[in-house]
C-alpha cells in the first residue's frame, strides 16, 4: 500500500519532478535534470513501501472507455497510447469524463504507473519525463489548470486509498488507455481516517480567506475556488464514512446546513458557470509550458481578476467561506444521524 508521503513524492515526480527550488531553476536549461537527480529518492522510498497481500471484499468496477469529442481529451488519448508498457491504467474523471464540460471545466485525470517501472532507474525517469509532458495537453485546455496528474502505483488497487480518489469517482470516470469497459478489482484500505481531508481543507481554506492570503490573480482565485468547492464532498466523506462522487456530494451535504450558510456554494457555482477566460493566444502559448518558472509565473503574475468577478469577493464572501468551513468541521460530529 502507499502511504501517503509516497503518494506525494510520486505525484510530484511525475508531474515535474522539483521537489526543491534548485531543481526548478536549474529545469529551466536542463529540464531532465530533476527528473534524473530525484529517480533514486523516489526507487529509495517506493522500496520502503509496504507491500501488503490484499484482504478484504474486493469491488469490481467497470470503466467504460471515453467515445466523447473533446480534442484535448482525445489529444491526450493519443499521447498515453505510446506509454502502455509503464502504465497500468488512466482514465479521466470530473466534468470532462460525464460530458458536462463548461468553460471553468479542467482536466481531472489519474494514471496508475506499473509496479516494475520503479525497479529500473532509467525506465523510471524515461516515463516520468514523458508522462509529464502531456501535462501540456491540459495547459492548452485550460491555461489555469492548477494540478496535474493523481498518481498511483499499480500495487495500490490491493489496498485502495478511498479518501484519495474514492471509487465513487472512477464508477463515473472514462478510461483512456482502452476502447473497450475495463474491470477493475480494488479492496478498500480498512485503516481510513475519513476525517482528515475534511480537516486538512477546513484548515486551508480558514488560512487563504485571511486578508493577507487572498486570491491576488485569476490562476490563485480559480484554485481556491476549486478547493472549496471540494468541501460538500469532503463533508459527506467524513459524514458518512465512505467516498462519493462530488457532483452528488452538494445534494447530499445541504441538508445538514441552513439555507443562509449554504447560500456560498450556490453563488461560487453560479460564478463558474460564467467563468471569463478571454486570453490571448500569446498568453495561452506562455500558460501551457510546463516548466518551473511558467508555472511560478502564471500563480503569481498571471492574468488579474476581472473587474465583475473582483466586485463580488468582499470580505463579506470570505468570511462566509469560512464561516461554511467551520461548521462543516463541528455538524460531522454533532448533527444526530
Amino acid at each position: 500500500m502507499s502511504s501517503p508521503a509516497f503518494r506525494s513524492t510520486i505525484s510530484r515526480y511525475f508531474n515535474g519532478a522539483c521537489f526543491s527550488t534548485k531543481d526548478g531553476l536549474v529545469s529551466v536549461i536542463m529540464p531532465s535534470y530533476p527528473f534524473r537527480k530525484n529517480a533514486r529518492k523516489v526507487i529509495d522510498e517506493y522500496e520502503k513501501e509496504l507491500m501488503l497481500e490484499s484482504k478484504g471484499i474486493p469491488v469490481r468496477i467497470e470503466v467504460l472507455p471515453y467515445t466523447g469529442s473533446n480534442p484535448g481529451v482525445l489529444e491526450m488519448k493519443k499521447a498515453l497510447s505510446l506509454l502502455q508498457k509503464d502504465i497500468a491504467f488512466a482514465c479521466v474523471h470530473g466534468s470532462l469524463a460525464t460530458g458536462e464540460e463548461v468553460i471553468y471545466s479542467d482536466f481531472d485525470g489519474l494514471i496508475v504507473i506499473k509496479d516494475d517501472v520503479f525497479s529500473n532507474e532509467k525506465r523510471l525517469i524515461n516515463a516520468a519525463e514523458k508522462i509529464n509532458q502531456t501535462r501540456k495537453i491540459m495547459l492548452r485546455m485550460d491555461p489555469l489548470q492548477h494540478h496535474g496528474w493523481f498518481v498511483l502505483k499499480e500495487s495500490d488497487f490491493g489496498h485502495y486509498p478511498e479518501t484519495f480518489l474514492p471509487s465513487d469517482v472512477l464508477k463515473e470516470s472514462k478510461s483512456l488507455l482502452s476502447d473497450t469497459k475495463e474491470s477493475l478489482i480494488l479492496y478498500a484500505d480498512s485503516n481510513i481516517d475519513y476525517y482528515y481531508p475534511l480537516k486538512e481543507l477546513c484548515r486551508s481554506l480558514r488560512k487563504k480567506t485571511h486578508p493577507n492570503s487572498q486570491p491576488r490573480t485569476l490562476y490563485q482565485l480559480k484554485s481556491f475556488l476549486s478547493e472549496f468547492m471540494m468541501l460538500p464532498a469532503l463533508y459527506v466523506q467524513a459524514r458518512d464514512r465512505r467516498g462519493v462522487f462530488k457532483k452528488y456530494s452538494f445534494a447530499l451535504a445541504a441538508v445538514d446546513f441552513k439555507k443562509e450558510d449554504w447560500s456560498i456554494i450556490e453563488e461560487v457555482s453560479l460564478m463558474r458557470e460564467r467563468w471569463p477566460l478571454r486570453m490571448s493566444d500569446f498568453h495561452r502559448g506562455l500558460f501551457s509550458k510546463t516548466s518551473y518558472f511558467w508555472t511560478q509565473y502564471r500563480k503569481r503574475f498571471g492574468p488579474g481578476i476581472p473587474r465583475e468577478i473582483k466586485s463580488q469577493l468582499d470580505e463579506k464572501f470570505y468570511e462566509r467561506i469560512a464561516t461554511l468551513a467551520n461548521l462543516s468541521e463541528v455538524y460531522v460530529f454533532t448533527l444526530d444521524r
